[in-house]
Order: C-alpha cells, then structure tokens, then sequence
C-alpha cells in the first residue's frame, strides 16, 4: 500500500488569484475612466483633466478601483459632483442653482458592466 504526498498549494495560488483579479481591476477602471473622460460636460476641460483613478489593495482580499476627482497637487473641480448629480439650492457663495444632472461616471460604470464582469473572469 502506498502513501500519497499530499502538497497545499494554496498560498501560491492565492497570490494568482489575487494578480489576477489586481489586473483586472486595473484595465476596469482605465475603461471606466476612459469613457468617463469623453462623456464628461465640456467647457473649460477641467472635468477631463482632473478626473482621475487609481488601484488600492487595502488587504489581501480587497482590491478597490477608485474612479474620481481627488484633491491631486493641490487641484480639484469643486463643481464635478454637482455636474454628475445636479444641484438644487444655494451654494456656500448665495448664487441659486436648478441644475439638472449631467452625469458621465455612473453612466461610465454602467455601461462598461458586462466587460468588466469579462475583465475580472479571465
């Protein structure tokens, strides 16, 4: 009767898994972003220059594309939420708005569902 060497593997697939799905979120947000960047609301071209995004790998099962405008060197376009999601009421400075939506992230991200469901199986 022989006895079987059994060998756990499972670290180094973990790690594959885990480049894998790193990967795949990668190309996700650039997608994302990339159609978010032309759909964005043209006027001075700040909305497209300041969108940006980036990969965080917060733990080792938790990988977060974050799609947005940050504060980056100090610049940032305070009116891109209001653009995406409309704004009714008086700013901080008393100038009354009713603007409706003219969102182009969500939209972005909804498009794009089906490839990145194709994006994160591979």
């Amino acid at each position: 009767m022989a006895i079987e060497k059994l060998v756990w593997y499972g670290p180094e697939r973990f790690r594959e898994i885990h480049d894998k799905v790193k990967k795949g979120m990668d190309a996700s947000r650039m997608l994302v972003e990339g159609d978010a960047r032309r759909s964005a609301p043209v006027k001075t071209g700040h909305l497209r220059a300041f969108l940006n995004s980036k990969i965080e790998v917060s733990t080792d099962t938790e990988i977060v594309a974050d799609i947005g405008y940050k504060m980056k060197w100090g610049n940032w376009v305070p009116y891109a939420r209001r653009m995406e999601l409309g704004f009714i009421g008086i700013d901080s400075l008393g100038r009354h708005y009713n603007q409706s939506p003219r969102a182009f992230l969500f939209p972005a991200l909804e498009v794009n569902k089906s490839r990145i469901k194709d994006l994160l199986s591979r």
